[in-house]
């Protein structure tokens, strides 16, 4: 690379930030930095009293202080070589696509991204920051925080792009909130469109590399930045802990704050020359096994009038296994409700995570809160939303049909009710609601059952049980003695748990 390339590279590097700067020229030989130095600084000293992270801190005061000229390139159409005739009007022999590239064309600056701008944009969203508006040359994705909404807030998010660093240093992004009142613990406010995205898979990012970091600076740093983002942290204590632990080792060992010590003397330590090295990894290690095992989806299946099917499942595949340690405590409420209840909707524990929650209202929207832990050790919080469905109008008139059926004593001789609630509803509930009777009447089911069973039949019965009972009743059609046995053993434990887990049915 020729000095006029290495010249522009550290222009360029000059527009990122002070630590990626550093982290791009730190395999330069010494000799071409205090040249380049001293080309920027436009001085004849040598510099050879400084060491290289001296160099490099200097080199980049220097570079960034000059001003910045030509943030975008032009590339202007080239006019025909051909004159014009004084009486010819150019603009009616072309399209107007044409006209918009004859006024010239706007490109974004960094060689690798060259993405079109419009006149109106101030800086290139495709690979620039939405606050300092300045990209990486060598752009580092660890570095940056992007907004991709969190799924509790709907999906609205703009895909912009900022560095970690200027998050950190912006009170818009909502890092700095109190977690105590605020709804961002876990997420940061997106400084260009308002919208809350989880800052979780950045952590991990974090995590990731400083388990596996050689060098004692890059180690800090990373760790630095684990601890700014779950500050104050309430979802995330325990890993918010292991890490100021991982911290508070090296500080104690190296009896300075490695950042303010002598950079380039950081650079060269090495983490396992250092006594508390496999401390601070395994709190590195334990910080990232308590992120991904506390990590998890809360989807919705089955969602009905009157009860939706809860469903757990780990973020990742890879997390799938070695979890089974894991519980989750569940809790539901309207939105229109300020609070959760004091007792749990449920408690799941892995890998039995499918829960059914029945007793809610039609068309009404609902919250529900997902705690995770290992033994006494909470390890994270996740919140979802979910509507109910409206009641069809042929589902509520069988529904008031069957209160009626189920409220009212045993009259074997009152058909015309069943025939009202047959009329009003499909043929799998008429043809229950008959059934169910006729063994009531017959006396092979008591009048506890029949209301229990119908109860559970209309409201809480998954498409595959009912088409279990169905079955029965096809296969015991001459035989009702076997039929309602077969129905007592079968559902009796569904039809006596007000609320139940289903795993394959139910059955």
């Amino acid at each position: 690379m020729s000095f006029g390339e290495r010249k522009q590279l550290v222009y360029e590097l000059s527009k990122n930030s002070e630590i990626t700067f550093k982290d791009f020229l730190h395999d330069w030989p010494s000799e071409k930095l205090r040249e380049m130095l001293r080309a920027e600084s436009e001085k004849e000293r040598k510099y050879t009293g400084l060491r290289k992270g001296q160099i490099i801190k200097k080199l980049y005061k220097t570079a960034s202080t000059k001003k910045n000229t030509g943030e975008r390139e032009v590339e202007e159409r080239n006019p025909s070589p051909k004159r014009q005739k004084k009486d010819h009007d150019p603009l009616n022999d072309v399209t107007p696509s044409a006209q918009t590239e004859g006024k010239g064309t706007i490109y974004c600056k960094n060689w690798a991204c060259k993405a079109k701008l419009r006149k109106v944009d101030t800086f290139c969203k495709r690979c620039s920051c939405c606050i300092c508006h300045k990209y990486d040359l060598n752009k580092d994705h660890s570095y940056w925080l992007t907004c991709t909404s969190d799924p509790s807030f709907g999906d609205k998010s703009c895909g912009l792009s900022c560095h970690l660093e200027c998050a950190l240093m912006s009170e818009k992004s909502g890092i700095h909130k109190d977690k105590e009142t605020s709804d961002v613990d876990g997420c940061f406010i997106c400084v260009s469109c308002g919208t809350p995205s989880s800052i979780l898979e950045c952590v991990k990012k974090q995590l990731v590399i400083a388990k596996e970091e050689r060098r004692i600076g890059v180690l800090y740093i990373r760790l630095l930045f684990v601890k700014k983002l779950l500050k104050d942290t309430k979802k995330y204590k325990a890993i918010s802990e292991d890490v100021e632990k991982a911290v508070e080792e090296l500080k104690t060992e190296l009896r300075s704050d490695p950042l303010t010590d002598d950079p380039s003397n950081m650079r060269r330590r090495l983490v396992n020359r250092l006594r508390c090295a496999i401390n601070v990894k395994n709190y590195c290690c334990s910080a990232l096994k308590t992120l991904i095992d506390g990590s998890f989806n809360i989807t919705f299946v089955d969602v009905l009038a009157s009860s939706v099917t809860l469903v757990i499942g780990p973020a990742e595949e890879s997390s799938s296994r070695g979890t089974t340690d894991v519980h989750y405590s569940v809790w539901h409420r309207k939105v229109t409700e300020l609070d959760y209840p004091k007792d749990s909707t449920c408690k799941l524990f892995s890998p039995n995570t499918r829960f059914v929650v029945s007793g809610l209202t039609p068309a009404t929207e609902y919250f529900f809160k997902v705690a995770s832990s290992r033994g006494a050790k909470e390890l994270s919080v996740y919140k979802s939303k979910v509507s109910t469905k409206t009641v069809p109008e042929d589902d509520a008139a069988a529904a008031e049909g069957l209160l009626i059926l189920s409220s009212s004593s045993t009259n074997c001789n009152n058909a015309d009710k069943v025939e009202d609630v047959a009329g009003c509803s499909s043929f799998g509930f008429e043809k229950c609601v008959k059934l169910i009777r006729q063994l009531e009447c017959s006396g092979q089911v008591t009048s506890e059952f029949r209301q229990k069973f119908l109860t559970w039949y209309s409201l809480w019965a998954t498409a595959k049980e009912k088409y279990v009972v169905n079955i029965f009743s096809l296969t015991f059609e001459e035989d009702t003695k076997a039929l309602a046995e077969q129905l007592i053993d079968t559902f009796s434990d569904c039809i006596s748990r007000k609320r139940h887990a289903v795993d394959g049915g139910g059955i």
